[in-house]
């Protein structure tokens, strides 16, 4: 079996807020690999408004141990932009792992804390991508642009770069330019997080174009067609917000099972396979607050499904103990939550963290 995806409350209140100024000088940073990094706004000295908020990248361990708190940059310093975000907007703040594991990328807004949610959507603040990496924090790439909300971009190599917001569909850019073109349709225009699993490109959203959308084939950098893989439903009514990709079965080309989640009613988890035609849902879903509006990453330990879920209050580690084609059977356990004023946002491995192939 090959794994293609890769894809505690606080020990004490103080340290989470123990910071290092990579951001701000760019020094290298020493991300561990396999462990999971948290997009976090707000530093816990005031309540979380629309207003743009200062964000931190928080690295903890897969059993809840915070090893740093990184900052990203609330000022331009050369040719990197600041990187805020706004303080409640769930829909903001996802985050990516490469397809070589060597970046996590995040897509924000070049302005000051404290701007108010008007100016900081408008069409002449820049939106800015983060690459992350252990070189440092790279926040040279960004355009002013009308995408409204800031969702999430996604790198293969550092250089080229997709990125997607509430408007214009899907987007390259190339690192450090400050003018995108825009690759697919306008729908999804409502679209999530952008990820790429098996060197395809995947976008999650929440309208008739499909919950799960392949962007074109493979990673392309102009304009291409969107395939839904699976479908809109509109009966369901939610919104997909994580989605992990693995590949269990060496019979059918590519990936073959999919975890969904998303806000229908209190939250849930959906689980899909692929027969070699097309994706099914297998049994029903699981529901509860985990896994409502958060980000999804994974793995494989043990022969078992593991997924790490970040929602606005907490980290949570789900294991699927169920084969892949059988019916969800998960056990959840919490391994941070949130202080005070501060929310969690997207969640993914650490940079420097190798794709895993797990053979069955």
């Amino acid at each position: 079996m090959k794994l293609k995806a890769l894809l505690s409350y606080s020990l004490i209140a103080v340290s989470l807020f123990t910071v290092k100024s990579h951001a701000q000088k760019n020094q290298p940073i020493d991300f561990k690999p396999n462990n999971l990094l948290v997009v976090r706004v707000g530093d816990g000295n005031s309540g979380l408004s629309d207003k743009a908020t200062s964000v931190f990248l928080d690295e903890y361990t897969t059993t809840g141990t915070l090893v740093q708190s990184i900052p990203m940059p609330v000022s331009a310093k050369g040719a990197n932009a600041a990187f805020v975000l706004s303080g409640n907007n769930q829909s903001q703040g996802y985050s990516s792992l490469s397809g070589n594991g060597q970046f996590v990328t995040l897509l924000g807004y070049d302005s000051a804390p404290g701007t108010d949610a008007t100016a900081l959507k408008a069409a002449n603040t820049p939106k800015v991508v983060a690459l992350v990496s252990k070189k440092g924090i790279d926040t040279r790439t960004a355009e002013a642009i009308d995408i409204v909300d800031t969702r999430t971009a996604v790198t293969t190599n550092g250089k080229d770069i997709w990125f997607i917001g509430q408007k214009e569909g899907v987007r390259y850019i190339y690192a450090g330019a400050s003018k995108s073109e825009r690759i697919s349709p306008t729908i999804p225009s409502a679209g999530r997080i952008l990820n790429i699993y098996d060197n395809q490109l995947y976008v999650s959203s929440s309208n008739n174009s499909g919950y799960i959308t392949k962007v074109g084939n493979g990673t392309p950098l102009s304009s291409t067609r969107v395939s839904p893989i699976v479908p809109y439903v509109p009966d369901l009514n939610f919104l997909v917000h994580g989605y992990v990709f693995f590949d269990t079965d060496p019979s059918i080309p590519g990936v073959d099972l999919l975890y969904v989640n998303g806000d229908q009613g209190v939250g849930y988890l959906r689980k899909y396979v692929n027969d070699g035609g097309r994706w099914k849902e297998v049994g029903t879903p699981a529901t509860g607050a985990t896994f409502k509006n958060a980000a999804l990453t994974g793995t494989i330990e043990n022969g078992k499904v593991v997924l790490y879920a970040s929602n606005n209050s907490k980290i949570t580690k789900i294991t699927d103990h169920a084969a892949p084609s059988d019916k969800l059977d998960v056990k959840t356990e919490v391994l941070v939550s949130a202080t005070s004023n501060t929310a969690f946002r997207g969640l993914t491995f650490t940079p420097d963290t190798k794709p895993v192939l797990v053979k069955k």
